[in-house]
C-alpha cells in the first residue's frame, strides 16, 4: 500500500476509533450518573425511614402516656368514690347502741373507725381536684354530697358522745343497790336512752333524705365521666 492510499484508511481507523471512544465515555458517563442517583436514593430513603421511625416512637410515647393517663384517671374516681361511700355507709348504719353493762371502748372505737374514713376520703379527693379541677359540674356536686355528709357525721359524733355519756349514767345505776329507786332510776335511764336514738335516727334520715338524690347524681355523673376517658 503507498502512502497516499495509507492516509485515508488511518483517517478512517481515527475517525472510528473516536466513534467508539465517545460511545464508551457516554455509556460510562450514563452508567455514573444513575448509580449516583442509585446511592443518593438509598440514603434519601435510609433518612425517610428514621424520621419515620422517630414519628412512631413519637407517638408510641404519646399514646402510651394517654393510655396511663385515662387509666389513673379511671382508678381516680373509682377510688374517690369508694373511699366516699364506705365513709357515708359506716356514719350511716354504724350502731351508736353499746352495752350499757360496760362498753369496753366501743364508742371510741366507732368514733376513730369513722374518723379515720373521712380522712381517707380527704385523701381520695385530694387526688380527684388534682385530676378534675377543671370539670366544674363534677367538683361542685362533690362538694354538695361532702358538706351533706359531714352533717350526718356530726349527727353521728353527737350520738356518740351522747351514747358513751349514757352508758356510763346506765353502769352507774346498775351499782346501785336492788329495790324501787334503782328501777325508777333504770326506767328513767333507759326512756332518755330511748329518745336520744329515736331523735339521732330521725336527724339522720332528714340529712340523707337531701343527700340521697345528690349522691345517685354523683354516681351517674362519675359512670359518664369514666365512659368517656
Amino acid at each position: 500500500m503507498t502512502k497516499i492510499e495509507f492516509l485515508p484508511a488511518f483517517q478512517m481507523f481515527l475517525e472510528g476509533l473516536a466513534v467508539i471512544l465517545g460511545l464508551y465515555l457516554a455509556f460510562f458517563k450514563s452508567y455514573f450518573t444513575e448509580r449516583g442517583k442509585i446511592v443518593a436514593t438509598k440514603k434519601d430513603i435510609e433518612e425517610i425511614t428514621l424520621k419515620i421511625e422517630t414519628v412512631k416512637s413519637d407517638v408510641s410515647q404519646i399514646t402510651q402516656k394517654k393510655i396511663s393517663l385515662t387509666a389513673e384517671k379511671s382508678k381516680t374516681l373509682l377510688e374517690y368514690y369508694t373511699n366516699y361511700s364506705a365513709w357515708l355507709n359506716y356514719i350511716m348504719y354504724a350502731s351508736v347502741s353499746a352495752n350499757s353493762k360496760g362498753n369496753n371502748g366501743y364508742y371510741e372505737k366507732i368514733a376513730n373507725t369513722a374518723d379515720d374514713l373521712f380522712h381517707t376520703y380527704l385523701i381520695a379527693e385530694a387526688k380527684l381536684d388534682i385530676y378534675f379541677v377543671d370539670d366544674s359540674e363534677l367538683i361542685k356536686l362533690k362538694w354538695d354530697c361532702k358538706l351533706k355528709t359531714i352533717q350526718i357525721h356530726n349527727v353521728f359524733s353527737q350520738a356518740v358522745v351522747n351514747g358513751n355519756f349514757q352508758s356510763a349514767s346506765m353502769n352507774v345505776v346498775y351499782e346501785l343497790e336492788d329495790g324501787e329507786y334503782k328501777t325508777k332510776r333504770l326506767k328513767e335511764q333507759s326512756e332518755i336512752l330511748l329518745k336520744s336514738f329515736e331523735d339521732y335516727h330521725k336527724q339522720k334520715a332528714e340529712h340523707f333524705q337531701e343527700l340521697a338524690p345528690l349522691n345517685s347524681k354523683l354516681v351517674s355523673l362519675l359512670n359518664n365521666r369514666i365512659a368517656s376517658l
